[in-house]
């Protein structure tokens, strides 16, 4: 489910917290490109690889005490009791989920890449 955190004001009320010097969109390219030519020649020939994310919110864990303030009512029909829906993990729709993913994805590549070439 995707939940619009602007309905319910939570955006508005959110301290931001995140890096926000994360957000680094566009230039992974530039990144890879980089690499390869500053790589040790030492080390043998480069080999890249693809790493799929889709849906990558949804595998970062909130701090217990986030989820009930991030927690939204679900619609329901009459008649039926109405349920409260609380995330886990980063929701989409939250303002501050963008920058702690993108902090989360670069702290892991800046560990696999010092494992890897060292």
């Amino acid at each position: 489910m995707t939940c619009d955190y602007t309905f319910y004001g939570i955006n508005d009320k959110t301290t931001m917290t995140a890096p926000q010097d994360a957000m680094q969109f566009g230039k992974a390219l530039q990144q890879v490109l980089h690499k390869i030519q500053h790589v040790n020649p030492t080390l043998g020939p480069v080999y890249l690889s693809k790493i799929n994310i889709a849906d990558g919110f949804y595998r970062i864990w909130l701090k217990a005490s986030d989820v009930p303030k991030l927690g939204v009512l679900l619609s329901s029909r009459e008649g039926e009791e109405a349920l409260a829906g609380l995330p886990l993990t980063l929701p989409m729709g939250w303002k501050e989920s963008p920058p702690w993913f993108c902090a989360a994805t670069e702290t892991i590549a800046d560990l696999a890449n010092t494992q890897l070439c060292t």
